[in-house]
């Protein structure tokens, strides 16, 4: 009883540590904009694990129907507040108990690193099915070709699992039967934390500014 107990508060409060560290709802928001011209228009768009509901406003203020699944109760009150369509419950659930070739669009932005390995096969595989002919799936998640992420957004969060290759990501989209699988960078690392070059026009200056680049391709790529 005193595991389960500690296990609840522990669940419930990981809404307020996504609310800390994710940045401000208009950062959020401005970020997300791409993501909506993409599923304008779009009949009935789902996001999957919503949180706060920036991206479901969104949507909503597009003129795109749009609902919304989260498991932190606190959240789902807080996008009921602002008038969001929103239910609580377990987002993979959901979209398993929906009917094939019912939906125009599906999100899932920094939810796919928190399932296991085969948890993400099992999604991916979902969304080709509810998702109708030419309707579109939309990840957002962590790179780890970019070393920044490990230092910072990875381990913040307790219960992300382990981050998504975009190579295999890739292969499973196009297994799934997805086309026009396209990747996009996004966040990118701050200027301030990159290695600098040096001034000078000779071959060490040279190859010191070349090898810098390297390193920052590997260290600061985008997140």
């Amino acid at each position: 009883v005193l595991w389960s107990c500690w296990l609840c508060s522990a669940v419930l409060s990981l809404g307020g540590l996504g609310a800390r560290f994710a940045g401000t709802g208009a950062d959020l928001s401005e970020g997300y904009l791409g993501f909506a011209h993409g599923v304008a228009g779009g009949d009935h768009v789902v996001e999957l694990g919503g949180g706060r509901g920036e991206f479901l406003q969104l949507l909503t203020e597009r003129g795109t129907a749009a609902s919304g699944v989260e498991r932190d109760p606190r959240l789902v009150a807080a996008c009921e507040r602002q008038g969001l369509d929103v239910v609580e419950g377990d987002a993979v659930g959901w979209l398993r108990a929906a009917p094939d070739s019912s939906l125009g669009g599906v999100s899932l932005i920094q939810v796919i690193e928190h399932l296991p390995p085969q948890g993400r096969i099992y999604v991916v595989r979902l969304a080709a099915e509810k998702l109708r002919p030419g309707g579109k799936l939309i990840i957002e998640t962590l790179n780890p070709q970019s070393l920044y992420i490990f230092a910072r957004a990875l381990y913040v969060d307790p219960t992300h699992d382990r981050p998504v290759h975009p190579a295999f990501l890739s292969f499973l989209l196009a297994e799934a039967g997805f086309r026009d699988v396209a990747l996009e960078w996004r966040s990118p690392t701050p200027e301030a934390e990159h290695l600098r070059p040096i001034a000078g026009d000779d071959d060490r200056a040279e190859l010191a500014n070349d090898n810098a680049e390297r390193v920052n391709r590997v260290l600061f790529a985008p997140q």
